[in-house]
């Protein structure tokens, strides 16, 4: 074979296998390409619907991503994070979750957010040594980073290991030689001397802080209730009094000052720097409140201290004029006090700075209502429906406020109104409108139509005691159907037992029925359990019924007496007092 030739064929075969070797590379380059892209396709919808919180389908997704591409830190780090946010508490998901995210950042030690996540994680499930590991080697990649460092410290500043506590120490002492000394590292020092009762070095360390911070405000405050701990009063007084030199204007110093008149039991110096501290403009709204809360908590309940503290709401409310918490507290305070028209003021301020609180339009006309003031009330209602006219419960009070007007069509109509904006399946709320309109057709002298409402009360809501109540109550005063009356009032008591006002109708209803010595027992209950909003005038005139007939003429009168003194216009109880004797009407 000529040469030439057979160097030709040699030539050709050598670039034919060179050429079939590149093809097959070259396919399994592609293939392994086409899977990777198609990889990140689907770790990307994963991200997707894990941004539109579809957690189920985010998790199928990057789980394909992983089995696809199994070597993708990215992906194992997702999947990882979807474990643990599908994993509802189940042990092996979360290891699993939190061994994927451990992988990632082991290979990725300078991810500082991952890293973050992923020791905060640690530290909630209770692996702090894993989680301390993490941010060592955060510290080693970034040791000028402060708040990297004071994360670490904080981290070891935690185990119980006297080593690692120490380690937490140098590592607040080297952020005090980059940052400066401070309240918030001293202090953080301090904690873990004291938890080795290492009194000189923290006495140390406090000294050291004001040596490089003498004339600072928070370090003065800070030694003086360091002091005060560890019950050095003069010292305590000192530091106080120097951070109030430095600036006269600390409400946070008066606040810690007046916490140590308060523990030595210098109740006189407690309140003057509770004024104190109350009244300085740099001290935040929230501790003032806090403050006050305690304050009042304390001295709401003598009489004596009202008018201190409704001095304290003005000095607060002048300084703070359109802050609503301050009028939201003061209307707390003073329905505490069962000042109502005052609390009524307050609320109704602090709707005009945010008329936004739907049942704080309710409250505002129940507190005009215990105030006697309908008129304001509905003016209250009116503006209450501008903002949530589909509200039942204001014509529901509407009805209210007209019965005390005495108008008595206006009020049918009010609940007439309520009747068709409450949901059909809520039969208690229609109940209790039923029960309403009864009361109003008993005020217009139509008993008939009353008590064709509480029946209808009844049947609705089988445990609508107010109808049964009152339904019994009015038959005892008609003398009608005293069988019927003694079967509601007992249905009542069942429903809730110990009642004054049902036992004050029970007690009517056997004094109807001549059981003079059963109604006595039961009126007793009343006098004894009642408060002062239950022991009306009626109550104190049915005790002296009751007493009268059961030949204690003595008692009869005295409680005539006090029901007098609370309706003085009643000619009834008049003659009674008079004549010291009963009559029937």
């Amino acid at each position: 074979m000529n040469i030439r030739i057979v160097r030709y064929l040699a030539t050709a075969v050598v670039v034919l296998t060179a050429f079939t070797a590149l093809s097959a590379k070259s396919l399994r380059t592609w293939d392994v390409e086409a899977t990777t892209r198609k990889a990140d396709f689907i770790y990307l919808e994963a991200l997707r619907q894990n941004m539109l919180s579809n957690d189920d389908a985010a998790y199928e997704l990057v789980s394909r991503s992983y089995d696809m591409h199994p070597t993708d830190p990215y992906v194992g780090w997702e999947k990882g994070v979807t474990l643990l946010r599908l994993s509802q508490g189940d042990s092996a998901m979360v290891v699993d979750g939190v061994n994927m995210m451990g992988r990632y950042v082991k290979s990725h030690p300078s991810d500082l957010y991952s890293s973050l996540m992923l020791a905060s994680i640690l530290d909630r499930i209770g692996q702090y040594d894993a989680a301390a590991k993490i941010w060592e080697t955060l510290h080693g990649v970034y040791p000028t980073r402060a708040e990297v460092t004071y994360r670490y410290a904080d981290m070891l500043a935690q185990s119980p290991d006297q080593d690692r506590r120490q380690r937490a120490i140098e590592l607040y002492d080297s952020l005090e030689i980059s940052e400066g000394k401070s309240v918030t590292l001293t202090g953080q020092k301090m904690r873990l001397l004291l938890r080795d009762q290492d009194t000189t070095a923290i006495l140390g360390e406090l000294h050291a802080l004001l040596s490089a911070l003498p004339n600072s405000v928070e370090a003065n405050t800070f030694a003086g209730n360091v002091m005060a701990q560890f019950a050095t009063r003069d010292s305590a007084l000192k530091y106080y009094d120097k951070a109030l030199e430095i600036d006269p204007t600390s409400g946070f110093a008066y606040y810690c000052r007046a916490n140590y008149f308060r523990s030595i039991n210098d109740s006189t110096a407690y309140d003057r720097e509770v004024f104190e501290a109350l009244k300085q403009p740099d001290l935040d709204l929230a501790v003032k409140l806090g403050i006050f809360q305690e304050y009042i908590k304390e001295l709401y309940s003598d009489p004596q201290q009202q008018p201190r503290i409704a001095d304290l709401f003005k000095v607060l409310i002048d300084l703070h004029p359109h802050e609503g918490e301050i009028h939201k507290l003061y209307t707390d305070y003073l329905v505490a006090v069962k000042d109502y028209a005052g609390a009524a003021e307050q609320a109704d301020y602090a709707l005009s700075l945010d008329p936004s609180e739907e049942m704080a339009w309710v409250q505002l006309m129940g507190m005009y209502m215990m105030a006697n003031e309908p008129v304001k009330a509905l003016d209250a209602s009116a503006r209450g429906k501008h903002y949530f006219p589909e509200n039942s419960s204001f014509p529901t009070f509407e009805a209210m406020c007209y019965v005390t007007l005495k108008k008595y069509d206006e009020a049918q109509a009010a609940v007439d109104t309520a009747l068709t904006l409450v949901d059909d399946s809520d039969y208690v709320k229609i109940a209790e409108l039923y029960t309403t309109k009864g009361d109003i057709f008993y005020s217009q002298k139509q008993p008939d139509s009353a008590f064709v409402y509480y029946d209808k009360a009844i049947a609705i809501d089988p445990e609508a005691t107010t109808a049964m109540n009152n339904a019994a109550y009015y038959l005892a005063n008609s003398d009608k159907d005293l069988d019927r009356a003694l079967e509601l009032v007992e249905r009542c008591m069942a429903l809730r037992p110990n009642d004054p006002t049902t036992m004050d109708t029970y007690a009517w209803v056997l004094f109807k029925l001549k059981r003079y010595d059963e109604a006595l027992k039961a009126i007793d209950q009343v006098l004894e359990e009642g408060n002062e909003d239950i022991l009306s005038s009626e109550v104190y005139d049915h005790a002296g019924d009751i007493y009268f007939m059961n030949q204690q003429p003595k008692e009869a009168l005295e409680y005539w007496k006090k029901a007098l003194e609370l309706d003085g216009d009643n000619e009834l109880l008049k003659r009674k007092v008079q004549h010291k004797t009963y009559f029937y009407e």
